[in-house]
């Protein structure tokens, strides 16, 4: 039996073996472990921030940040909540998902190279 295409809002959404990891670029691609709607609905947002802004502001002001601060995120250096970046919270608003209250960090960590010199900073020692 063949397996049917799915697609959320037109977008074709592709379950792949990448765990609990998730991205889009035109379509949505998503690991078995993230397969969820929360998550198809956030990266159908940044499918929609594709479309807007076009290819080269979209990576300069979305896809880079996003992966830096994922990046970041995984070394336990990033100060914020990842979700609550401007380009994942708006990601979140044009997909329809609702996260709560969520403090915006503060706004030099806005863009890409805002956030680089992060992966730099040593931890606090306790």
């Amino acid at each position: 039996m063949k397996k049917q295409k799915r697609y959320y809002n037109g977008k074709r959404v592709f379950t792949l073996p990448i765990g609990a990891n998730a991205f889009s670029f035109y379509a949505v691609f998503v690991g078995k472990k993230a397969d969820n709607e929360t998550n198809i609905r956030h990266e159908y947002g940044h499918t929609r921030q594709l479309e807007i802004l076009g290819l080269f502001r979209y990576l300069r002001r979305v896809a880079f940040p996003s992966l830096t601060a994922n990046l970041l995120a995984r070394l336990h250096k990033l100060p914020f909540d990842y979700y609550s970046s401007k380009w994942e919270h708006e990601a979140d608003v044009f997909g329809g998902v609702r996260r709560g209250v969520q403090v915006q960090p503060d706004a030099r960590y806005d863009t890409f190279s805002g956030l680089i010199p992060l992966f730099f900073k040593r931890k606090k020692r306790k």
